[in-house]
């Protein structure tokens, strides 16, 4: 019976041992970790999208900048495609970086450590609702109001400046429209007679000095002075065009030929800032027709209601 007793410890040690050689030789199975699913966020490829949309996003707005600066705006239609186009990027952006950060252990939020995406999808999120409120306060968050309706008599056709919200109608024989650039703040605009194209009708547009800002009539009689320099004799006027105030006066130069020409100028705001001048001149002796023509080309002077 003593013996039976030890055969049967001796064949339990046996056992023992056979379990511990088995498991040295067969591999168990790693315990299941969360770190599958930050590995596709781990990788390269997301942060290099992500800086490359970043770095697309700033040229963007850069661009935009050096556009506003050279006088080129974004024009009032297409405002609402540029915020979402800066919004998006840096959304994005923000979306692959954030989650590539996180995913690589640099960045350490509570409750967000295994989830990566879920950091990527708020950041993403909240950077895309806060760009689209900073640009839309960026680029102003004024109504586009209408284009310029302009209702030419027979024989005249219309031509509408948009960006700057004016136009004017003209005779359809003998006369031509010469545009030079045109900006949101500056103009040059010449309509001229086919016949001599030292006559005509000069529309500029240009900034108001900040110092007479808001002040119309104390500047057009700061520059009529200037006009009266070459003309003692100028006469003032004041008048109404399409429901805006219009300062005039009327006076006679002489070209560099010495010859004397009668000259108009017209003042009108465009608004505190920008002035529009409507400069038409012609010779003593040119025709009447040509010099009614003018007068009517002014009085078709239109502005769009903003």
């Amino acid at each position: 019976m003593q013996k039976l007793c030890s055969f049967q410890v001796a064949i339990n040690i046996l056992r023992i041992e056979a379990r511990g050689i088995y498991s040295m030789a067969v591999p168990q199975p790693e315990p299941q970790s969360n770190a599958t699913a930050p590995a596709a966020l781990a990788k390269t490829w997301v942060m290099v999208v992500g800086a490359v949309l970043g770095g697309l996003t700033l040229l963007f707005f850069m661009g935009l900048v050096l556009l506003g600066v050279a006088g080129h705006e974004v024009p009032c239609n297409s405002i609402f495609l540029v915020n979402i186009t800066l919004s998006l990027g840096a959304a994005l952006a923000v979306a692959f970086l954030g989650g590539n950060a996180s995913a690589t252990g640099a960045i350490n939020i509570p409750f967000f450590k295994a989830h990566p995406l879920a950091i990527s999808l708020t950041g993403g999120v909240a950077i895309l609702v806060i760009m689209l409120f900073v640009t839309s306060n960026l680029f102003g968050k004024e109504s586009c109001g209408e284009s310029v309706r302009l209702s030419c008599p027979q024989g005249f056709q219309g031509y509408a400046v948009e960006t700057l919200k004016f136009g004017f109608c003209y005779p359809r024989e003998g006369w031509e429209v010469d545009a030079g650039a045109i900006g949101v703040n500056a103009a040059d605009i010449y309509l001229r007679s086919s016949d001599n194209r030292d006559i005509g009708v000069h529309f500029h547009v240009s900034l108001v000095p900040s110092a007479w800002a808001k002040r119309p009539e104390e500047y057009t009689a700061q520059t009529a002075k200037t006009w009266r320099q070459l003309d003692a004799s100028l006469v003032q006027s004041r008048s109404f065009l399409d429901g805006r105030t219009a300062y005039g006066f009327h006076l006679k130069v002489k070209d560099r030929n010495g010859h004397e020409r009668p000259t108009s100028v017209v003042h009108i705001y465009l608004d505190p800032e920008r002035l529009l001048e409507v400069i038409s001149t012609y010779f003593s002796d040119t025709p009447p027709a040509i010099v009614d023509d003018m007068e009517r080309v002014k009085s078709t002077l239109t502005f769009a209601r903003v």
